[in-house]
């Protein structure tokens, strides 16, 4: 029977060359008091390299960047595509959180889709690969093992193939027992060795599982919606649900309830029956609420049906 193993490891410009016509020597020795320079150079000449000019766009997006989906809507932008891709981009980009995992799956997406552009599932599934190719690596993914799996595809490094494999092996099948550090039958289940073990565990703790998270601010405002509004997949028809996390499930306790006595008057009696009416109350109220926010919403997709 083999043991347990446990695992000690430590934590493992050039400047641009080009030739350049030495402006120096065209500066004058004396010049007029009103002189400008307009009257010394040429309109055309420039004082800065000419391949600073080249990337000033590139420098300033990187100095605005707020959101990932900024980021990422920025990228889309510089890609050749299709409008009909880019129409499906701009729908997956907007189901990518902070973290850069999907909200949605993708047969959700497709099915939020225009159907008069008549797209297939398999076209939502290649442009979502493009995306994942975006920086930052892996955004993009349903889960983690896929957001690990792309990262990994980068990699090439061709001393390090065998471990690479052995990492996409543990991620694709081996996953849960990684999470639990279950090392030994870690080994067992991938008949790895003791030190190929560990080369491979260094590898898979380099990636990110949440490679959004580095381009989005740190404190995120969310916004809630109080209603859901689905399209069903397969019809025209629109599903309007309460958000289930913004509506609280309040019931009166029984044990507090049996414990007014209708016959009795007493200070404490009358106490706990006006808490308990006021409790029923309110609870009527959010019933009230909850059901003029479905009529609303309802009411608003109906008349917004045609442009949905």
């Amino acid at each position: 029977e083999e043991e347990d193993r446990s695992f000690n490891r430590e934590s493992n410009n050039q400047p641009l060359n080009g030739e350049e016509q030495s402006w120096q020597e065209q500066i004058p020795r004396d010049l007029a008091v009103d002189s400008e320079w307009d009257d010394i150079y040429p309109s055309n000449y420039s004082s800065t390299p000419s391949f600073e000019s080249d990337f000033s766009e590139f420098e300033s997006r990187n100095t605005t960047i707020d959101t990932l989906q900024d980021h990422l809507l920025w990228q889309l932008n510089l890609t050749p595509m299709s409008e009909q891709d880019k129409s499906i981009a701009l729908s997956i980009i907007d189901a990518i959180d902070t973290n850069g995992m999907l909200t949605l799956d993708v047969e959700s997406i497709h099915a939020g889709l225009d159907e008069e552009l008549e797209i297939e599932l398999d076209e939502v599934l290649a442009v979502l690969h493009r995306i994942q190719q975006f920086d930052p690596i892996g955004v993009g993914y349903c889960n983690l093992a896929e957001c690990l799996l792309i990262q990994l595809s980068q990699y090439n490094n061709p001393e390090q193939a065998k471990h690479i494999q052995n990492a996409k092996l543990i991620i694709s099948e081996h996953l849960n027992l990684l999470g639990h550090r279950d090392y030994a039958q870690l080994m067992r289940r991938t008949k790895l060795k003791e030190s190929e073990l560990i080369e491979t565990i260094s590898i898979i703790e380099s990636l990110d599982p949440r490679p959004g998270a580095n381009i989005s601010p740190s404190s995120t405002t969310y916004i809630v919606p109080d209603v859901i509004v689905s399209k069903q997949a397969g019809n025209k028809t629109w599903r309007v649900e309460l958000n289930p996390d913004t509506t609280p499930k309040l019931r009166i306790n029984n044990n507090y309830a049996s414990l007014v006595k209708k016959a009795d008057s007493g200070a404490e009696n009358n106490y706990l029956r006006d808490n308990l009416q006021e409790a029923r109350w309110f609870i009527k109220s959010l019933q009230s609420r909850n059901e003029t926010l479905m009529k609303v919403a309802t009411r608003i997709v109906e008349h917004q049906r045609d442009f949905l």
